[in-house]
């Protein structure tokens, strides 16, 4: 799922939207990710790596295979040096899966590990370009999500923020200098 969505949303045209042709579906398995019960998180570039003897791997089998494995240096090159203020789409796309962990644990998770609105609203503040916010909250209704509450919950935190972005570049343009 963050495969259609990190994809898809960083490849919009120079106005800003869309781009016509969705960038995963190029490609078909590319990309996955985990996030474990103990609250550990890894993605890897190439399903493949995820799997030996057509189950997946463990955590610690990752950690081995990262340190034998060059295959995986794209992937973890992808991490080095991330940072909000470089000029690429990284640091969005990790804030959009941010959000993801954050619903799917919202929707399946123990009542303590939720996050409040006001939690989700925090990390929406984290996105760097407005454009990269808007191509997600337009693809989260193409994958059905906006039907579960729990993205519903991200997309309308994303809108609002959106808006109250808009509302002060507004304000910043009009007022006197």
């Amino acid at each position: 799922l963050f495969l259609f969505v990190a994809q898809d949303i960083a490849h919009s045209d120079r106005e800003g939207k869309l781009s016509s042709v969705p960038m995963s579906w190029v490609r078909s398995l590319v990309a996955g990710f985990q996030v474990t019960i103990s609250g550990r998180f890894w993605v890897i570039t190439e399903v493949d790596s995820c799997y030996a003897d057509d189950h997946p791997i463990q955590y610690d089998a990752l950690e081995e295979r990262i340190s034998e494995d060059r295959s995986l240096d794209r992937m973890i090159a992808f991490f080095d040096g991330l940072t909000r203020g470089e000029e690429r789409y990284r640091w969005d796309r990790m804030v959009a899966l941010h959000l993801f962990v954050v619903a799917f644990i919202n929707k399946f998770g123990y009542c303590e590990q939720r996050s409040t609105t006001a939690q989700i609203s925090e990390i929406v503040a984290q996105f760097k370009n407005p454009e990269i916010a808007s191509n997600l909250i337009d693809w989260m209704p193409r994958l059905g999500l906006t039907e579960v509450k729990e993205f519903r919950q991200v997309n309308d935190a994303i809108k609002r923020h959106l808006h109250v972005r808009k509302r002060e570049r507004a304000l910043a343009a009009a007022s006197p200098r």
